[in-house]
């Protein structure tokens, strides 16, 4: 990518759990295979945008809370709106998930604590980020985008 969109497609989504960094490879995924994430560096990934689209297109991904973490922390920053969702169970429909962010912005945010409602529980969790919206993104040049990098 050229001109002024470059450096808007290093935006990266960070997952924090007991003081580590977790981060995996995105890309689109199969919904009952997300592949787990891990301690390590950040995420870069990117949402591929067919041509025909009748839902929305995600990537998906699996964490693993241990049972000594007190919170679970997840940021998104992308290019154009992109959405958030966490589930303790395999994501279906994203009207029917633990908790989200669907800010308009960009940016999404979610934290998930022992203390804080829902609570965190020790065990799996299920990650989706997701563009749902039916027009097709635009560029900073106004160009039609057929990926996002997040």
């Amino acid at each position: 990518m050229a001109g002024p969109y470059r450096a808007r497609a290093c935006a990266t989504l960070v997952l924090a759990c007991c003081g580590l960094w977790l981060a995996a490879v995105a890309g689109a995924q199969e919904r009952d295979a997300p592949p787990v994430l891990r301690p390590g560096a950040p995420v870069r990934g990117v949402l591929r945008l067919p041509e025909a689209r009748d839902a929305a297109v995600y990537a998906s991904y699996r964490i693993e809370v241990p049972e000594d973490a007190i919170a679970l922390r997840l940021e998104l920053v992308a290019p154009v709106d992109l959405d958030l969702y966490v589930d303790a169970k395999p994501i279906v429909s994203y009207d029917d998930v633990l908790v989200s962010s669907a800010e308009s912005t960009g940016r999404e945010a979610i934290r998930l604590s022992r203390d804080l409602d829902p609570p965190l529980q020790t065990g799996t969790y299920y990650v989706d980020v997701a563009y749902g919206r039916q027009e097709t993104p635009t560029a900073a040049n106004g160009r039609a985008l057929r990926t996002i990098p997040f």
